[in-house]
């Protein structure tokens, strides 16, 4: 599978990216899924999975939550995040069965506040992002031995899928 982990609709206050539009650009592009993962809340993924009429084209629902400690992201999620503490942040993706990714880790984060061994993936390519920023965020996930996303952090449409996740469906991403 091909997905693209960084997309936003939107219910972000920096897109103004619509759902079903989201899904046929990507299917055009060759992806077979998205995260989308809008600014604090869910509500983004929850439409655009709702929207999706393609069973072979998967959508995965997500929040990329602003902590005391940077952005992470966490998918599968059901419910919205509440808190905003980088911990607890953690502690509500996973009561939920959901996995969490340390999203562009060095760009607006605070790397001393941040326990990478509790991340499950770390974002290792980011669009939107340096080369350089890029490289040092693979150091970090080979460091810990965390497996790298990518994501394009898209809030337009040319964006989507200019970073690409290529996924051996044997590795059982879903929960």
């Amino acid at each position: 599978m091909i997905i693209d982990f960084h997309v936003h609709t939107y219910h972000s206050y920096d897109s103004l990216m619509q759902p079903e539009k989201i899904i046929r650009v990507a299917r055009q592009k060759g992806l077979n899924g998205c995260v989308i993962c809008d600014h604090n809340t869910i509500k983004g993924g929850i439409e655009t999975q709702k929207v999706n009429p393609y069973k072979d084209f998967l959508v995965i629902v997500g929040a990329e939550i602003a902590t005391n400690a940077g952005d992470i992201t966490g998918i599968f999620l059901t419910e919205e995040i509440r808190s905003r503490d980088f911990d607890e942040v953690i502690s509500e993706i996973r009561s939920q069965g959901g996995k969490v990714i340390l999203n562009h880790p060095y760009k607006a984060h605070d790397l001393s506040r941040i326990d990478v061994s509790k991340v499950d993936f770390v974002e290792g390519y980011n669009a939107r992002c340096s080369n350089e920023e890029n490289e040092k965020a693979v150091q970090l996930a080979k460091k810990y031995d965390k497996p790298v996303v990518a994501g394009s952090d898209a809030h337009l449409y040319a964006e989507i899928a200019n970073c690409r996740t290529f996924i051996d469906v044997q590795l059982h991403l879903r929960r």
